[in-house]
């Protein structure tokens, strides 16, 4: 079998690279790999092994597998960025995708229009969305002293349509590219091959899991944010600064967004669009994970990706959706607090 190594590429010229893939690797003994999974694989810049008549081989299983957990680890890391507003406050934020996707364009112009340097760079996108984060607060926080979650919860949602539409416009609706962060080959896993930047990509999401557990578990500041999500109003009686700790909550959970975005940058193209599709995979996956679980984010991001791409792989990419969701429906009926959630 030969192995060709797709370069990244935008998605609609890959798409219409392989358009005829499903018409052509049908047949006995052979799996069809729809040309949804196969865009998606070689915008991510991971090598796809087929044979030089197109018809991809169960051999590939290996790199499904790698592919799936690469996906994973990005979905797990946009789960994580739920988790610091949840554990202070029970509100579900809606408007984290855009974090995400602000994150990601702010790399397009803070490294390549302006030239400026990674870890700077960095910097500025963290505080950023940081500051943006402790702007959403400020918008919420009326219906979050009256204990309205669910109207907070649904202003998150039409604030991040807005924040959508105007970077729409502000980037002319295009997919912007950021360069790899660094030239290192990709990496060989048996017979499967994955791109460097998932490595660090995969390091960076380990790195953000240990600094919050340590934060919320190890620091007073990281138990006060989350003993004022317990009971506020306990909390207010120790002389805990709820209001200060939601707000801490907001700035982290921006900050994380925006560094998720920019770290996923070079392998999935900017655009206003992406904050959407990514907060819904990073919502499902600290749904089955655990919600307010910082290691169940990932975990759950994991299965969630190995699902997804096997299915679109061996079957199609609509499986591999309705998969997902049905995966999230069982969770919700069977498991509601999430495979390593608590019932508190």
């Amino acid at each position: 079998m030969e192995v060709h190594f797709l370069t990244a590429k935008p998605l609609r010229r890959s798409r219409y690279a392989y358009q005829g893939m499903e018409r052509r690797g049908l047949g006995r003994g052979k799996v069809r790999v729809t040309e949804l999974w196969l865009a998606r694989a070689s915008t991510l810049g991971l090598a796809i092994p087929r044979t030089a008549g197109q018809v991809i081989e169960m051999e590939i299983l290996p790199q499904i597998l790698v592919t799936g957990i690469a996906l994973g680890v990005v979905y797990g890391l946009i789960g994580l960025t739920f988790t610091a507003i949840f554990n202070a406050s029970k509100m579900l934020n809606f408007a984290q995708g855009d974090f995400i996707m602000i994150g990601a364009v702010l790399a397009v112009f803070t490294m390549e229009e302006w030239q400026i340097p990674l870890l700077p760079s960095l910097g500025i996108i963290a505080v950023a969305t940081g500051a943006l984060g402790l702007g959403l607060f400020f918008l919420v926080k009326p219906l979050l002293e009256k204990g309205e979650l669910l109207r907070a919860t649904v202003c998150t949602l039409a604030i991040s349509l807005m924040v959508t539409v105007f970077f729409g416009l502000l980037t002319r609706h295009t997919i912007l590219r950021v360069r790899p962060y660094w030239a290192i080959p990709p990496v060989h896993i048996g017979s499967a091959s994955l791109s460097s930047q998932y490595i660090v990509l995969a390091a960076v999401a380990v790195a953000l899991v240990i600094g919050y557990w340590g934060f919320s578990n190890r620091l007073s500041v990281g138990r006060a944010l989350r003993a004022t999500g317990f009971d506020r109003e306990a909390g207010r009686i120790i002389g805990i600064p709820t209001a200060l700790m939601i707000a801490l909550a907001f700035v982290i959970s921006g900050a994380m967004g925006g560094l998720s975005g920019s770290i996923v940058a070079p392998v999935n193209s900017p655009s206003a669009a992406m904050g959407l599709p990514l907060m819904i995979r990073g919502f499902v996956a600290i749904i089955v994970g655990g919600m307010g679980n910082a290691y169940a984010a990932l975990v759950g991001g994991v299965i969630v990706g190995i699902l997804a791409t096997t299915l679109s792989a061996y079957s199609s990419a609509m499986v591999g959706e309705v998969a997902t969701f049905l995966l999230l429906l069982t969770i919700l009926i069977v498991r509601p607090q999430g495979i390593f959630g608590k019932i508190e």
